[in-house]
């Protein structure tokens, strides 16, 4: 029989191993795939940041993260920051203007500068493998914590995300770090650990909007746990009463609920009170106290929960609803005429503003007014969206053996006692993940990618590594349930390496066929734009090419000459400039499903699509692909005039 220290040594190697094979994967993949859409303004931002000490750009995303990713390219490159403003301007959609505009100042480096910048991101990912397997190996002993850190290394929207300067992946594990520093308050309070909770929680806060979330949560697990600890103990002195004084339960096992500072909740409240100002406090640290304090009432809204609704423009005669704009844009807010105008708001100016652009986004319409997204479903687009689009879109992009994990884990919990962890632990594994999906599903109408909701995930991760208990009760069926589906997972992510964005499980039919199912960043992000340089210089005969790129970048930088396809939107005499015609074609998914996006012309210039003007590229089938993202068609004359026939075009003549 191996020996203690022999097993924890095996353990550490396993684990050492799962996070260099993280590493490897996520240091091929950056190397592998173009500049996304949001990295255009992303790293901008954080350059920006660090050389001004403002932090108005971009702000409807906290800094820390980008802080982080602009690190590297700050001292490692010589890189032209002309570009960057020192202060805001009056027009919006700054930050996209100054990212193309960076672009260009740098395109020799621009490639190279935004590889560095993901460094910081899969050290983010590398940290959080690291606490998930701590955290694991506490609940459910060093099984479960090797359990938990082979599903997080080999999650696709983990590793599509830890390979990418944004801050999804970032949140995640800041998130994932101030949840586990709560739940060891929350086992033994004490002042060090509220304290270091605090500021977790304050880079959290510093990550997303999204973590806001955490400080409720938090309060209702407290709550619930104290209200149960309470409970059980008074049973306890009912059902079995004894002459001495009660003691704290030594057990760790229920440290939890019968410790001594769970008899004394109000000494408990002292410290969650201290420590919500502390994270407070390290939220104003991080954007240097700048514009803290200010009254409520000085705000510019531009978001309906804060602004106040929309007023028409008296100026003009009709009443339709292109008349509801927003005539206090720089000084709309419904606090101004209240007493609440006058109380300093205890947060960073450009923290606020963030929130409130984020509102807006998340309203998608307000009232009468148009609605600022196209989502796309199971084919359908529209604009509003779906409640259970993320339930959805978790079911198809999640490997099934990952699911299946998750659920068996929700099985045993129920049924099985000997797999079940304390009250206070199981609150804070399936109220958290549950109670970030339900906010996203029925708080925003933003359905443009499940990449919302990647922080509900190490949550879920956690309660499916209960599992490794099996090695501890020597349940064999168990064990060999655990390994079937993790290899089945592992399988189905290294298949798809490097294109994890494009990842969809068999549910779906596959990559090939998420594209029938999803869209936007689910699946197209502008990430292939590479590999399409790649597949063209392979293939020489594809001349010229026609491309049309929902994305930010400029193809050219990337080496690509090309041409945009005919517009599908036909202008009254000049047919045949418009609609299908012969020749080679290379169109993003987002564009070939009809969602309205940005693309870049010959001439390097930036123009937006409109709804399906290039949807007429679904009567055809694509030759070749460029990852999942980029359909390539080669379109003979014979097949042009068949699909123009059926749109009602006339006929192109040889």
């Amino acid at each position: 029989m191996p020996s203690i220290s022999a097993c924890l040594y095996s353990h550490r190697v396993c684990l050492l191993v799962l996070l260099v094979l993280h590493l490897v994967l996520l240091v091929h993949s950056i190397h592998c795939n173009s500049v996304t859409i949001d990295e255009l303004a992303h790293i901008p931002a954080g350059l920006g940041y660090w050389r001004h000490g403002s932090f108005f750009s971009y702000h409807h995303n906290p800094p820390l993260v980008k802080l982080l990713e602009a690190c590297p390219v700050t001292f490692s490159l010589d890189i032209n920051m002309e570009v960057i403003p020192a202060e805001p301007k009056a027009e919006g959609g700054q930050h996209w203007r100054v990212g193309r505009q960076f672009m260009r100042d740098n395109a020799e480096h621009y490639v190279a500068a935004m590889r560095l910048a993901r460094y910081p991101v899969v050290s983010l990912s590398i940290v959080a493998g690291w606490f998930l397997f701590r955290w694991g190996r506490k609940l459910w002993g060093e099984s479960g914590g090797l359990i938990a850190v082979a599903i997080w290394v080999v999650h696709p929207e983990v590793l599509a995300h830890a390979g990418l300067a944004t801050v999804d992946l970032g949140a995640t594990a800041f998130g994932l770090i101030a949840s586990y520093s709560f739940w060891k308050w929350l086992n033994r309070p004490s002042w060090w650990r509220v304290l270091v909770a605090a500021v977790m929680l304050g880079a959290a806060l510093l990550s997303k909007f999204t973590l806001l979330l955490l400080g409720p949560i938090w309060f209702v697990v407290w709550v619930l746990v104290r209200t149960v600890g309470a409970c059980k103990r008074r049973m306890r002195v009912t059902l079995k009463p004894c002459p001495e004084p009660l003691t704290p339960n030594p057990s760790p096992q229920v440290r939890g609920e019968g410790s001594e500072f769970a008899a004394r909740p109000a000494c408990e409240l002292t410290q969650a009170v201290v420590g919500m100002f502390m994270a407070i406090f390290v939220v104003n640290g991080g954007y240097c106290f700048q514009g803290s304090g200010q009254k409520l009432g000085s705000f510019s809204f531009l978001s309906s929960t804060l602004g106040g609704p929309l007023k028409r423009d008296a100026s003009r005669a009709d009443d339709s609803p292109q008349n509801a704009v927003p005539e206090s844009r720089h000084g709309r807010n419904r606090f101004a005429d209240s007493w609440l105008a006058s109380v300093p708001v205890p947060l960073p100016r450009e923290f606020v503003l963030g929130f409130d652009e984020q509102l807006q986004h998340a309203e998608v319409r307000e009232g009468d007014m148009p609605a600022r997204f196209t989502f796309y479903l199971n084919g359908e687009r529209r604009r509003e969206g779906w409640w259970y689009y993320y339930f959805y879109g978790m079911l198809l992009k999640t490997p099934i053996g990952i699911l299946a994990l998750v659920l068996t884990a929700a099985a045993v919990l129920i049924i099985a006692t000997e797999y079940r962890g304390r009250f206070a632990d199981e609150v804070v594994l399936w109220l958290t993940p549950l109670a970030i999906i339900a906010a996203m599903s029925l708080g925003t109408e933003i359905n443009i990618g499940v990449r919302y909701v990647l922080p509900a995930w190490p949550y879920l991760i956690l309660a499916a590594a209960r599992l490794g208990r099996a090695w501890t009760l020597r349940d064999w069926p168990m064990r060999l349930l655990v390994v079937f589906w993790s290899t089945w997972a592992a399988a189905s992510t290294l298949l798809i390496h490097p294109h994890y964005l494009s990842y969809f499980n068999a549910i779906a039919g596959g990559p090939d066929n998420g594209w029938r199912y999803l869209a936007d960043s689910n699946i197209d992000w502008g990430q292939d734009l590479l590999e399409l340089k790649r597949w063209v210089d392979r293939h020489p005969e594809a001349r010229p090419l026609h491309l049309a790129y929902a994305g930010t970048v400029d193809p050219h930088i990337a080496g690509l000459e090309y041409e945009l396809p005919p517009s599908g939107f036909v202008k009254s005499g000049e047919w045949d400039r418009y609609g299908p015609s012969p020749g080679w074609f290379a169109v993003s998914v987002n564009l070939v499903v009809g969602l309205p996006f940005w693309t870049t012309d010959a001439n390097g210039e930036s123009r937006p699509t409109q709804e399906d003007e290039f949807g007429y590229f679904r009567m055809f089938e694509p030759v070749a692909k460029a990852g999942y993202s980029i359909f390539i068609y080669h379109i003979e004359l014979d097949q042009a005039n068949e699909a123009r026939k059926k749109l009602g075009l006339p006929e192109l003549a040889q």
